[in-house]
This record gives C-alpha cells, sequence and structure tokens, in this order.
C-alpha cells in the first residue's frame, strides 16, 4: 500500500509533531510574555506604592502646617483681641475723666481758665460733643487694631 516516500501515518504523525512544535513555541512565547506582564506589574506595584507613600508624608506634612497656621493665627487673634480691649479701656477711661472734670472742674490738674466774656456751651452740647469725640476716638484705635491685625496676617 505504499504510493510514495511517505505514508499517511507517517504524514499524520509529522503533522501532529509539528502541532505540539508550535504549542511549545507559543507557550513558551506566552510564557515570556506573561513573566514579562508580572514584571511590569511589580513595578507599577511599586511605584504606586512609593506614589502612595509620597502623597501620605506630603497630606500629613500639609495638615501639620495647617494646624501650625491656626495655632499662629489663635495665637495672633488673641493678642489683637488684648490689645485691642487695652485701647478702648484707655480711650473709655480718658473720656470717663474728661467727664468727671468737667463735672468737678476743682478737680482738673490744669487751672481754670478765667471766665470769658463768650457764651459757653451748655452741659448737654458738652456731653453730645465728648460722645461723638468718644466714637471717633474708639473707631480710630478700632482702625489702627485692624493694621496691626492685617500686618501680622504676613
Amino acid at each position: 500500500m505504499v504510493k510514495g516516500f511517505f505514508s499517511l501515518p507517517m504524514i499524520g504523525g509529522a503533522a501532529l509533531l509539528a502541532v505540539f512544535a508550535v504549542g511549545a513555541i507559543a507557550l513558551k512565547v506566552q510564557s515570556a510574555r506573561l513573566a514579562s506582564e508580572k514584571e511590569e506589574h511589580a513595578a507599577t506595584k511599586a511605584a504606586f506604592s512609593g506614589f502612595k507613600a509620597e502623597v501620605e508624608r506630603l497630606g500629613k506634612e500639609a495638615r501639620e502646617k495647617v494646624e501650625a497656621e491656626k495655632k499662629r493665627q489663635a495665637d495672633v487673634n488673641r493678642k489683637a483681641s488684648e490689645s485691642y480691649e487695652k485701647r478702648i479701656a484707655a480711650v473709655t477711661d480718658v473720656y470717663r475723666r474728661l467727664r468727671d472734670q468737667r463735672v468737678s472742674p476743682g478737680a482738673s490738674p490744669v487751672p481754670p481758665l478765667p471766665a470769658a466774656p463768650i457764651a459757653t456751651a451748655s452741659s448737654a452740647d458738652s456731653d453730645q460733643l465728648l460722645s461723638v469725640l468718644e466714637a471717633a476716638d474708639r473707631q480710630t484705635q478700632q482702625l489702627i487694631e485692624l493694621q496691626e491685625w492685617v500686618k501680622s496676617q504676613k
């Protein structure tokens, strides 16, 4: 039954051997590709871990800076408030003493002027003038303190 040099079982065996060889080569290529993908995946995971650690470090630094700035700001505000309260207390004290001196002229450290021929302001006008001056002085002190507070923000 041999018609040619190659018999059918021999061709079938060679074809089967060729299929196995191609399969082995394909398996080797896919294994190499898988190994390469695993290496790239490991490198990507390592890079991500490094990135994550850096972001966490930067986040911690930012939180620490925010907390330090909050403390600094609280201190600036406390000092500004204390200074403002002292300034307003001083203004209030000055105008209280002026009102008291006006009521009892003998208590004034400055000797009184001789009576002038011109008309003097009434007590109500004097109170109103002192109130306006005190309000203006308070606002001036508020602006001065605000300027100091703004300077301390830098």
